[in-house]
């Protein structure tokens, strides 16, 4: 059985039994990797339908939702008010204004409230040196006093390297073994270093 084959059978369950509804509210983050037959799923478990629903469609996007209004008000009810979040407190403006280069037309990216501990950067690794240029890089980060968490190849295309930088809360450091996307190459946002 699928994930899509669950939300189905829910469907049908809801039909025979509809009255199973067992939240007074659900709050849903991440919605926009799910399929209108999930949502309407989570909906049944809420009465009246309330519901919080989070979601980013410009991040990596597995069911290609392009409109939170349309979406939602086929498979939330009727009562739809989606609100944009406009303003960021957890990512730093430096690394969502990066993200905002590969983020497609359209796209509405909220505006940070404070600047990264440290530009933005880049380090192109030499032939065969990625690994040992990402481990340089986190060392000097870590004694700098940062956390680090290393990224890897996002999937999702552009959606998915949208998705990686603004993870982010005090740094950003890409390290590359091919050539940055064309978005990143001319960010002057973004400082190139050729050693760490």
């Amino acid at each position: 059985m699928t994930a899509a084959d669950v939300a189905l059978y829910d469907e049908a369950q809801a039909l025979i039994a509809p009255e199973h509804r067992s939240y007074g509210h659900v709050i849903l983050d991440e919605a926009q990797n799910l399929s209108p037959m999930e949502l309407r799923m989570l909906a049944r478990r809420a009465r009246g339908r309330s519901m919080t629903i989070l979601g980013d469609i410009t991040q990596r996007n597995t069911t290609g939702v392009t409109d939170w209004g349309a979406f939602l008000a086929g498979s939330a009810g009727e009562r739809v008010e989606v609100r944009r979040l406009g303003v960021s407190y957890r990512v730093p403006e430096d690394s969502l204004r990066l993200a905002a280069r590969i983020a497609g037309d359209g796209s509405e990216i909220p505006t940070g409230v404070r600047a990264a501990s440290m530009r933005p950067f880049a380090v192109a690794a030499v032939d065969g040196e990625l690994g040992s240029t990402v481990a340089a890089v986190t060392e000097r980060l870590v004694a700098e006093g940062h956390s680090v968490g290393v990224v890897a190849r996002p999937a999702g295309g552009p959606g998915g390297l949208y998705t990686a930088l603004p993870r982010a809360t005090r740094a950003v450091a890409i390290v590359h073994a091919e050539p940055l996307p064309a978005a990143l190459a001319d960010a002057p946002e973004l400082r190139r270093m050729t050693a760490v």
